[in-house]
């Protein structure tokens, strides 16, 4: 019997050793798979997140998400892995959607291409017109601007003739006003009568004075009201007066009896002469 209670210890003992091994191998196959789980977990949700983000410039987000509470969830892990699954599906629609948009971009790539060596060889035909039709223009220009100097050179001739015209006709101008002057004074002169012979031997009488009778300021003489029976003689010169004041300075150019025809001294005019103005001779 007591060899029998010891084979039956032995065995419980060996049964308990078998099975703490059993469970520390459990144990750490536990840990093993937990840590696959964790990754996989982890992996979903990267994976998840990838392709839910937005890519710029052309990938839009995805607004649908894991719940990563949800996935450790064995009743609700098939949920979230087939929301996983219909993300993945969405991006690989994009993804066929974009590589038929790449495969006509690429065709008309090659269109444009084509378009573009065509444009190449117009491009290259109209610059060889351009620098044809700048070497005309060159030319052109030449011409013009010799033909402008051309211009400017009669223009000068023309403006010199205008010039020497110009000059001519203001000298016929003012010969013609002289004129007029003259024939004007001379029918003045004539009308008060032909100038008597002055003793021209006779001296001015110092202090004689007289007055102003008649001003022509359009010809720059007056008529005064002293003559020869005064003593005046022909060139003789007079200071004039208003009041006290010195207003001008004359000379006479041609005496009668009691009156007398003098020039206005323009350098030594102060003020216009009037009719009653003072004259002076001071010697």
């Amino acid at each position: 019997m007591a060899k029998v209670l010891r084979v039956v210890v032995v065995l419980l003992l060996l049964l308990g050793i078998a099975s703490l091994v059993l469970g520390w191998m459990l144990f750490e196959e536990r840990e093993t798979i937990k840590s696959r789980i964790q990754t996989l977990e982890r992996a979903h949700m990267d994976m998840a997140r990838r392709l839910t983000d937005p890519r710029d410039p052309h990938i839009e987000a995805i607004p649908e998400r894991l719940d990563g509470d949800a996935l450790k969830d064995v009743e609700r892990m098939a949920d979230q892995l087939s929301l996983l699954d219909g993300i993945a599906r969405n991006r690989l629609d994009e993804l066929f959607d974009t590589r038929g948009t790449l495969q006509t971009t690429r065709e008309e790539l090659a269109e444009t291409r084509n378009v573009l060596a065509e444009t190449r060889r117009e491009l290259s035909a109209a610059r060889d017109q351009i620098a044809s039709l700048e070497r005309n223009v060159t030319r052109l220009e030449g011409d013009l601007a010799q033909a402008r100097q051309t211009i400017r050179d009669r223009e000068e001739t023309i403006a010199a003739r205008d010039a020497q015209i110009e000059e001519m006709d203001g000298r016929i101008a003012e010969l013609t006003e002289e004129a007029d002057d003259l024939r004007q004074r001379i029918a003045v002169l004539e009308r008060w009568g032909p100038a008597d012979a002055a003793d021209l031997t006779r001296p001015v009488p110092i202090g004689l004075s007289g007055s102003v009778i008649l001003v022509k300021p359009e010809w720059d003489f007056v008529i005064l009201d002293i003559g020869s029976d005064a003593g005046l003689q022909p060139n003789a010169e007079l200071l004039v007066h208003r009041e006290e004041a010195l207003v001008g300075r004359i000379r006479v150019v041609s005496v009668r009896d009691h009156i007398a025809v003098a020039d206005v001294q323009r350098d030594a005019r102060v003020e216009p002469l009037q009719e009653g103005d003072t004259v002076f001779y001071g010697g």
